[in-house]
């Protein structure tokens, strides 16, 4: 991906992904278990993202500014420094790594899923604050930081029929986390 919001140096990121599956319940050697599970697949994920949404184009560029100002009694326009710049700026990129398991039991009546996931944050694009002595000029978004949150998710399903017009489905997920930041 490119954006102008970064310098020449930093404009372009690669940011690739990939995901596999295997329906185990498919295999030969699963054949004795057909009659009360319907399906076992192993999934896994991992991909990254680039964020520069929230700074503005050219944000890694200074940029200038007038002001009406009197030098010895005669009006005149002076040009200051708006912004700073800053060449280092670069993507936002987010990591996300996910191992899940998909059971189904009993003609699909019972279903379960678990999913261990990774995601890390790093670089992050934020503006900081400029000081008061600094005068009127605003700063530039900076890569600061990283964050990280990791969990695992668990969604359990009961779908059956009472009778010939009567379906229900009930359900529960279970998702435990964990984060975390670095600034």
């Amino acid at each position: 991906d490119g954006s102008s919001k970064f310098g020449p140096q930093n404009r372009y990121g690669f940011f690739p992904s990939f995901s596999a599956g295997w329906k185990i319940h498919e295999e030969p050697f699963m054949s004795s278990t057909r009659s009360w599970l319907d399906n076992l697949k192993l999934r896994a994920s991992w991909g990254q993202t680039g964020n520069c949404s929230g700074i503005g184009n050219f944000a890694w560029q200074s940029t200038y500014d007038s002001e009406n100002i009197v030098i010895d009694g005669v009006p005149s326009t002076g040009l200051y420094v708006a912004s700073m710049s800053n060449l280092n700026l670069k993507w936002e990129t987010t990591s996300t790594t996910d191992i899940g398991l998909d059971m189904a039991f009993f003609k699909n009546r019972l279903t379960a899923d678990v999913d261990y996931y990774f995601k890390e944050t790093k670089d992050i694009l934020f503006t900081p604050s400029t000081y008061l002595t600094m005068g009127n000029i605003s700063q530039v978004p900076s890569n600061l930081g990283s964050m990280w949150n990791q969990g695992v998710e668990i969604a359990l399903g009961w779908k059956d029929t009472i009778g010939k017009d009567f379906y229900y489905n009930v359900g529960i997920n279970i998702h435990a986390r964990k984060k975390g930041a670095i600034l």
